[in-house]
């Protein structure tokens, strides 16, 4: 018989409580105000940084106050920066911790990653240490008040850095790595490891470390816990999928439906629907006499990992749909998925979103393309088995859209919008 250990379980609930009340209290990022001001020169924030006791980010003008990390996020951060500093000795790389600054100069940003590393010389910005511009490999340990952002807002700002080879991220409620290697211009591979046996590969640095000496330390390390997603709990605002879906089967406007809740789908702009009108009249003639097919709103897709129906903006499917059983009209197994951005999610998952597409085991592709300006990301299942991100940012560049087996250039997708390469 397994025995359980009470303290360590009440620990880890203790700080995923603390952390999930510190989530909340972060959705919207709200930049300091100090002394009636809310926008600052780099030259303001350096000064204020400097007799600062927190650290702060820098963003567009704006200064944010860092979260605090706390219990098993600052074991986790000690354990990596240990082991990477013992494997790098005499190979011409050198780990830091979250007391070394980054910056970014073409978008003017700084911010403190969790651990960075730099090969070879580290460079500075204006000739302060303090201000680091050339890291190899960034790693940032999530708690649920950073997840969403280290997964997404932060992954864009880091690869705006040329030298970064790799970015980590490391879940500290969870026993759960993602790693995103760089494997050429705008393209990105990604790796996942779930279990404590498994082996981080960090390839850039010709390193690897087993996941439990990352986890060592912790009440993971012991139980290998993972943490499921919630069950849906039915209450006074929340409702059945058997009542969502009838209620959805009558009504005039699209719901999405998540974890217990529904949400409208929110009014796309003129923009928004213009790519969309560009991108399914193209494919309808592209994919013609091919096996695949896209559709434009026309399915509820479930994903049955998160509880979870929602629309998204175009669908491939191959020749045969797999209908949900309890429902004709929501399809379970896509091909593909498209989404103009701002994601058309209604239930706030737009940070979330692409964790949960991942879960469906026949995606194969998943396209992103900005309404506010030329900018589409590209992710695919390379043939590892991973996916793999590429960005293009030229309205002269083409896309190759591999579940549908054609190719569809920018120019045709942001036709009629107005915009074009500088924005």
């Amino acid at each position: 018989m397994t025995r359980i250990n009470f303290q360590e379980l009440f620990e880890h609930f203790r700080v995923l409580i603390y952390d999930s009340f510190v989530y909340w209290c972060m959705i919207v990022r709200k930049p300091l105000s100090i002394s009636g001001k809310n926008r600052f020169t780099v030259e303001e924030y350096l000064l204020f940084e400097e007799s600062s006791l927190e650290k702060h980010e820098y963003h567009e003008g704006n200064i944010y106050a860092m979260a605090g990390a706390r219990g098993p996020h600052n074991e986790i951060s000690m354990n990596i920066s240990t082991l990477l500093n013992n494997r790098l000795k005499n190979k011409g790389c050198k780990p830091y911790s979250s007391d070394q600054r980054i910056y970014i100069p073409d978008i003017s940003v700084f911010t403190y990653p969790d651990v960075s590393i730099f090969c070879d010389e580290m460079s500075s910005w204006n000739n302060d240490q303090m201000n680091s511009i050339n890291p190899s490999v960034i790693i940032e340990v999530m708690s649920p008040s950073t997840r969403k952002y280290d997964e997404n807002e932060k992954f864009e700002l880091y690869r705006r850095i040329l030298t970064l080879k790799e970015y980590i991220l490391i879940d500290s409620i969870s026993v759960y790595i993602e790693v995103w290697k760089c494997n050429g211009k705008d393209r990105w591979e990604l790796k996942k490891y779930k279990r404590l046996e498994d082996y981080l590969a960090i390839r850039s640095l010709n390193v690897r470390i087993q996941v439990k000496d990352i986890y060592r330390g912790t009440a993971l390390e012991r139980s290998g816990m993972t943490v499921a997603e919630p069950e849906v709990e039915y209450g006074k605002n929340k409702v059945s999928i058997e009542e969502y879906l009838e209620m959805e089967n009558k009504a005039d406007q699209k719901h999405e439906y998540y974890e217990g809740e529904v949400s409208p789908m929110p009014v796309n702009g003129i923009t928004h629907n213009n790519i969309l009108m560009n991108l399914i009249g193209t494919l309808k003639t592209l994919s013609k006499g091919k096996s695949y097919c896209p559709f434009l709103h026309a399915f509820r897709i479930y994903i049955p990992e998160h509880t979870l129906f929602t629309y998204p903006d175009i669908t491939i499917f191959g020749s045969n749909l797999i209908a949900y059983d309890k429902d004709e009209d929501t399809i379970i197994h896509p091909t593909g998925l498209i989404e103009v951005s701002p994601p058309t999610t209604g239930g706030g998952l737009n940070g979330e979103i692409f964790h949960m597409y991942r879960d469906i085991p026949t995606l194969k592709e998943y396209l992103v393309i900005d309404s506010e300006c030329v900018h589409v990301e590209s992710y695919r299942v390379n043939k590892k088995g991973n996916w793999e991100l590429q960005e293009y940012k030229k309205t002269s560049d083409s896309i190759t859209m591999e579940s549908l087996g054609v190719s569809i250039s920018l120019q045709e997708i942001y036709d009629d919008t107005g915009l074009t390469d500088a924005g």
